[in-house]
């Protein structure tokens, strides 16, 4: 929760993480690919049906410019062995998995792209209930002033809701101030 001049401000911490690791996903995707990257200590191997192995084939340079660095890895297997920067708190095992069960041939690049990176934003934000120090706090809310289209997170969901004066008297059934 923050303050504004106009009344209480409160912050959905996962949905604000989540538009910041959004846009800047998007941002790095537009640079070189693997300008994003963070590399794994372990590579993840994932099992795949063909199909899957298929899909990650084709859509190479879609993952590459989002970050990550995904390769055949026999027959049946991909193996990860980079995942996009802003995505340093995922579990990258699940992530990588949804993002393959979430990638497809259909539909324009960059509508994938957006979804796709609205999909390792969510796993990579901080989730609604944990705790964040104060410090942690005040950076997120630095970073979600300076985002572009802060007010809701790549789903559609609200970052911020403003209680002004009037509201709050109306929710804890006030008279209206004269």
């Amino acid at each position: 929760m923050a303050s504004s001049p106009l009344g209480i401000v409160v912050v959905d911490p996962h949905a604000a993480h989540e538009k910041i690791i959004y846009t800047r996903l998007l941002a790095a995707a537009g640079e070189a690919a693997g300008a994003g990257s963070q590399l794994l200590l372990i590579p993840v191997v994932i099992d795949c049906t063909p199909a899957k192995l298929l899909d990650a084939e084709h859509n190479g340079a879609l993952l590459a410019g989002l970050g990550f660095a995904i390769e055949p890895f026999g027959p049946a297997t991909l193996r990860c062995t980079a995942v996009p920067s802003a995505a340093g708190n995922a579990d990258v095992d699940r992530m990588v998995g949804d993002v393959l069960d979430g990638i497809d041939d259909h539909g324009p690049i960059e509508e994938r792209r957006h979804r796709l990176a609205a999909l390792v934003a969510c796993h990579s934000a901080v989730r609604f209930g944990d705790a964040l120090a104060e410090v942690e706090q005040q950076r997120l809310l630095d970073d979600l002033a300076t985002t572009p289209e802060a007010l809701t997170c790549p789903h559609g969901r609200p970052t911020v809701l403003m209680l002004d004066d009037a509201s709050l008297r109306r929710l804890f059934r006030r008279p209206a101030q004269q």
